[in-house]
């Protein structure tokens, strides 16, 4: 490459801040994957190489860069509908319907955010949140609270538990689509 290598640009990409996440794949005649390794690159493959091989590889890398958004909410056709919406928007989206089910997948597969209703049966979202804070791997995760129910006192008690940000339901979703965008990033198209 005329004057740099694929490892001076990649020196180069990895200490800038604004491109220090972007995933990179080496494919070079050259084996050195220690170095490779080292340098933070995600992924590696040497020349000649079958196209499907590519493929995946590039795939892999793209589904992994992708941010993912867990919903949680007891509203199976609301959960489902923001899943579209989001997935829409270029972010990787799973449900939980109730308050366990959100633990345990947070536990599992750790989210970039949470959307959380807080009026749910058997554990609702400021009891999440309490729980979540306690985990020192989640405590970290941006949740923004959505509820259907705005109650006196409800915003404060939300954002003193642990929320980032809160919505109603029926003030639709744009504002809370924009939220996602300044704290996650927007999704490349």
């Amino acid at each position: 490459m005329g004057g740099m290598s694929g490892f001076d640009v990649t020196a180069v990409l990895k200490n800038d801040p604004n491109t220090k996440n972007i995933p990179i794949l080496i494919v070079s005649v050259v084996e050195d994957r220690e170095r490779v390794y080292k340098l933070g690159i995600n992924d590696y493959l040497t020349k000649p190489f079958r196209i499907e091989a590519l493929m995946e590889k590039v795939n892999r890398l793209l589904r992994d860069a992708q941010k993912k958004i867990l919903v949680v909410d007891d509203d199976k056709n609301l959960a489902k509908s923001l899943k579209y919406q989001l997935g829409k928007r270029g972010y990787s989206t799973s449900i939980a319907h109730s308050g366990k089910m959100a633990l345990e997948k947070v536990g599992s597969q750790p989210p970039d955010l949470i959307l959380l209703d807080i009026m749910m049966p058997e554990m609702d979202g400021y009891e999440v949140m309490k729980a979540l804070k306690r985990q020192p791997e989640a405590a970290q995760i941006p949740i923004l609270v959505m509820t259907g129910v705005d109650i006196d006192g409800s915003r404060v008690k939300a954002l003193s538990v642990g929320a980032t940000d809160y919505f109603s339901k029926s003030g639709g979703f744009g504002k809370m689509f924009e939220t996602i965008e300044i704290i996650l990033g927007r999704p490349e198209a």
